[in-house]
């Protein structure tokens, strides 16, 4: 998809990959500046941050950025080989382009479509790209042609690094570099009004939609619902709490040391523990949104305690895991009511696409995908 913002300190522009075209290393990122290509933290960090949460674990977005700024604004002797810069306003530049491909992202429909052996049909070559030699001419009024500009190039490593050989440019499908989103990418309207046909396997909600037959995962649903409601009520500190009858907790000497450091901790994320003696706890309050979830919250609360001390990205795991024991299971029977609930409060999410660590929440058959399947095209 195309990238494009205006901010204070400069332009920027550039493709974003889909999420189904994360590799397993960074060497589909490619970072320029002012007509030259660079290697720089801020850009990278805000770029990857800004897929948060659309993802697979361990597996990075390919996409090429382009800045255009003041030169007096950039540091180019950090490196000796002068590709790696920094930029004197680097937490402006880092917290506009985090907003900017967040926001990017958030208009995309990125709902997969189940459309077997389509690199057959698309086209693409599979061949690899001839290494890169010389030097790469950018031209920034030459974005309609980035795909060519761009074919064949390999980054570069530092050293005799084996070659990756899943960093093939000439792969990109032309479908995944698309314009600018329009109304009818954004699948929060089909949620509201799409007909609700069944539960299949108690554990996906079948709708039908005018595009087709989509396919969503009742957990993640509801896991994504109750993530970012607890996301907005953390950042606030007004998680609501809810008392339970007291679960008794034990833990091993080594576990129990873990939980007791995490102790002052835990109400901020709307759990009362209480210390009851010989390695062991009593836990009175959950978040008001999961107390219906029951069952036995060990593993959760020696989670979260492992985790919710350190940094920001850890503290966000630590809400993961509440909204993962909160949200309705696979095995589940839902009713009529109950999927519309689901699917109503998925339209009022950020992202409706996929779960906390990258899966797709909506798989899509389109209609055209039906037609073709059954001889009608």
């Amino acid at each position: 998809m195309k990238f494009q913002g205006s901010f204070a300190w400069g332009q920027v522009q550039g493709y974003l990959g889909s999420p189904r075209l994360a590799k397993g290393n960074r060497s589909g990122q490619v970072f320029v500046m002012n007509g030259r290509i660079i290697q720089n933290q801020t850009m990278r960090v805000a770029l990857e941050k800004g897929y948060d949460g659309r993802l697979p674990s361990r597996t990075f977005p390919w996409a090429v950025l382009a800045l255009e700024l003041n030169p007096e604004l950039v540091d180019c002797n950090v490196h000796p080989a002068k590709s790696e810069v920094r930029f004197a306003q680097e937490q402006a530049i880092f917290t506009d382009l985090l907003h900017a491909v967040r926001s990017a992202l958030s208009r995309q429909n990125l709902a997969p479509t189940l459309k077997p052996n389509a690199s057959q049909s698309s086209g693409v070559s599979h061949s690899k790209p001839q290494a890169f030699q010389g030097q790469l001419t950018w031209k920034p009024e030459t974005w309609e042609h980035m795909d060519e500009i761009l074919k064949g190039y390999r980054a570069k490593r530092k050293g005799s690094q084996k070659p990756q050989q899943d960093l093939v440019i000439s792969e990109i499908p032309p479908a995944f570099v698309s314009p600018a989103p329009s109304a009818n990418d954004d699948v929060r309207p089909s949620l509201r009004t799409g007909r609700i046909i069944g539960q299949l396997h108690q554990s996906y909600i079948l709708l039908e939609v005018p595009q087709g037959l989509w396919i969503l995962d009742q957990h993640i649903v509801h896991e994504r619902i109750l993530l970012e409601q607890l996301e907005a009520s953390w950042e606030t500190s007004t998680i609501q709490v809810q008392e339970i009858l007291p679960q008794h907790l034990e833990f091993t000497p080594s576990e129990a040391i873990l939980v007791e450091e995490a102790l002052s901790l835990l109400p901020g994320f709307g759990l009362e523990l209480e210390p009851f003696g010989n390695n062991s706890f009593l836990l009175r309050a959950v978040p008001s949104s999961l107390a219906h979830s029951g069952g036995n919250w060990k593993e959760e609360i020696l989670e979260i305690a492992t985790t919710s001390k350190k940094t920001t990205t850890q503290k966000q795991e630590a809400l993961i895991t509440l909204a993962c024991k909160g949200a309705i299971k696979a095995g589940d029977y839902l009713d009529e009511k109950e999927m519309r609930a689901l699917l109503d409060g998925l339209a009022t999410t950020n992202n409706p696409f996929t779960c906390p660590h990258g899966r797709p929440i909506i798989i899509r058959l389109e209609n055209q995908e039906l037609l073709r399947r059954f001889g009608r095209t």
